[in-house]
């Protein structure tokens, strides 16, 4: 599966096609939220697919959530799974934090949630906030990626053009 994204940042012009992947999350300064469904098949089905693509705008304040499967599927002792509607309940109420701040929020609520139950897949989210200054032309991201199986860590800062993207392979928490 995959989520194929490009971004203008000086319009806040996102186009998306999302080829069987888990829906991404926007989440408007306002609160509401629109789910990133699927809009294609999951690549390598099939020789030949066509992907249609979404366009959307990002407000000033916006945020996009994209995650993999190891969120969404984590298990508590009872074999019951975090789930997409838990996940989004968790960004709503922390989507105004600091980005780092809301990807501790999750990983906090699911590892509660597993209540000591093995992750059983890689838990990564990438975030994106268009900042709520009009007049900024660039975009902050986050994306952590919690691979929880590895005892490394590797932390980095990248910044090129208008973007900063910053990584972790572990967060303590």
């Amino acid at each position: 599966t995959a989520i194929i994204m490009a971004l203008d940042p000086g319009t806040g012009r996102l186009s998306y096609t999302n080829a069987g992947h888990n829906p991404g999350l926007l989440v408007r300064a306002d609160g509401s939220v629109q789910r990133l469904e699927a809009n294609g098949m999951p690549l390598g089905l099939f020789p030949v697919v066509e992907y249609d693509k979404v366009d959307i705008t990002l407000g000033p304040g916006d945020l996009v959530m994209l995650y993999t499967d190891g969120i969404t599927e984590a298990a508590n002792p009872k074999g019951d799974e975090f789930g997409l509607d838990r996940l989004q309940e968790v960004v709503q109420k922390y989507a105004q934090e600091p980005l780092v701040a809301l990807a501790v929020a999750i990983e906090t609520v699911v590892e509660v949630f597993a209540d000591g139950t093995p992750v059983g897949d890689d838990r990564t989210i990438v975030m994106l906030r268009r900042p709520p200054d009009r007049a900024a032309l660039h975009f902050y991201a986050i994306c952590l990626l919690f691979f929880l199986l590895y005892s490394t860590s590797f932390t980095g800062k990248l910044n090129f053009a208008d973007w900063t993207l910053f990584w972790t392979d572990h967060l303590a928490i």
